[in-house]
């Protein structure tokens, strides 16, 4: 016996044909209770929030045979199956009240659907009794026809078996991207790693756009532009600046790490084990027993800072009736500081205060050119008088950053910046210096 084409397991299929004996009775009930509005529903008027196929069609189970009968539910069954549709449409507290389901608006649309149809169904008043008659008053009642009264009869059927047998809405749940494949997304990553430092959402167009790759994924054309650019996220990559660390500037030369490491450091370790430690409060560490009467030393830092006039705060609480105003445009005019410091003394100064290594430097071609190696030694040299006069029962280092301003070459080095630009005449000669 062939199967009917569109019966469901829990649906009488006699009651989906145009013909038969179940067909007047069908259509007696259906013009009893459809409105002038209703009359031109056919079997085929599918509920506006369901899921079909590609075919039109919702989705279809394994179908029965012709002339299979399923008997309803009792109304005894549908009344306890009422009775504990309620408690999941609205779970009581305990203390009082009810709670939310949390369930999504579909699930909760169907289970709506359905607690109407248990209530017609069991309802002693209803003018028209019975299974079938009540689905099809369900299905009117939300403006709806026969189509929605064989989904009802289909869930409230499961319901009635299995309490957990839910009409769930797997919207979104028969999609799946290609990037789900491990072996497909590991070779698309591999891929992009081969173009090397600059690679564009494009890489991944033109890759799927290959003959080999779309036989391999069964495409018929590549993806857009804006698909490869979600792809670019799924796999880790992110639109932004390039991180960076450290600058490389010859730190890790293997002459800088070797002096670095044999000679620099421990010597900065002696230095540090003769100085003054202080706390996290500010207080004096005590002194170990063994330094007790040797030289402290003192260590002072060198550092300059340069200071503009537009340099500024940007952003401050600003009352709704200010107005623009002209400002100046560039940094303005500059000024350099140049001091040392220690956490023993502060900045190197004179007790009195008379005496300082402070020096303010106007930099710029224009003001008084720029602070050079000649400045540092003449500010080192003041910094040497002011300690020996007022702090000579102490050790005292100086420490200098490796900036280009503190380095000097030989007074008798040919320098690059003086050459001339033509060879001199015959019986001229060039010492470098010019």
């Amino acid at each position: 016996m062939a199967p009917f084409s569109e019966a469901y397991p829990t649906n009488p299929p006699l009651s989906h044909t145009a013909n038969g004996p179940l067909a007047s009775i069908n259509n007696v009930m259906e013009s009893c209770l459809a409105g002038p509005e209703d009359k031109d529903d056919t079997s085929h008027d599918f509920e506006d929030d369901e899921e079909v196929d590609k075919d039109g069609l919702p989705w279809t189970h394994t179908p029965v045979l012709a002339g299979q009968f399923i008997p309803p539910p009792t109304v005894d069954e549908a009344r306890l199956a009422l009775v504990d549709l309620k408690l999941t449409l609205r779970p009581p507290r305990p203390t009082g009240g009810y709670k939310d389901p949390k369930l999504d608006l579909l699930l909760r649309s169907r289970l709506e659907k359905m607690r109407m149809f248990l209530w017609n169904y069991t309802d002693p008043a209803n003018k028209y009794p019975g299974w079938m008659a009540a689905s099809l008053k369900t299905a009117h009642a939300y403006k709806k026809g026969p189509w929605l009264a064989g989904r009802l009869r289909e869930w409230v059927r499961a319901y009635c078996k299995d309490r957990r047998d839910l009409p769930m809405n797997v919207y979104g749940t028969w999609n799946s991207s290609i990037l789900e494949d491990e072996d497909f997304s590991q070779e698309l990553l591999l891929h992009l790693q081969g173009i090397g430092k600059y690679v564009r959402a494009m890489d991944i167009v033109e890759y799927l756009d290959q003959v080999e790759v779309k036989s391999w994924l069964k495409l018929t054309k590549t993806i857009s532009l804006a698909t490869a650019q979600r792809w670019m996220k799924h796999i880790g990559y992110r639109w932004s600046k390039t991180p960076t660390g450290q600058s490389i500037d010859g730190h890790e030369r293997v002459d800088v790490v070797h002096y670095r490491q044999a000679v620099f450091l421990p010597i900065w370790a002696e230095l540090l084990s003769h100085t003054q430690i202080y706390a996290t409060d500010g207080n004096e560490c005590p002194v170990h027993p063994e330094l007790e009467g040797t030289c402290k030393v003192i260590i002072w830092n060198h550092d300059e800072s340069t200071y503009y006039a537009n340099d500024c705060r940007k952003i401050r609480w600003v009352h709704k009736s200010k107005t623009a105003i002209p400002h100046t445009e560039g940094e303005g005019a500059s000024l350099m500081v140049a001091d040392m410091i220690s956490p023993d003394y502060g900045w190197l100064h004179s007790p009195d205060g008379t005496e300082s290594t402070q020096v303010l430097f106007k930099a710029g071609k224009a003001c008084e050119g720029y602070f050079t190696c000649e400045d540092i030694i003449k500010q080192a040299s003041n910094a040497i008088d002011i300690l020996e006069r007022h702090y000579p029962d102490e050790d005292h280092i100086i420490v200098f950053d490796n900036a280009l301003m503190h380095l000097k070459r030989a007074d008798d080095a040919l320098s690059a910046r003086h050459m001339p630009k033509f060879s001199p005449r015959d019986g001229d000669k060039w010492d470098g210096t010019d």
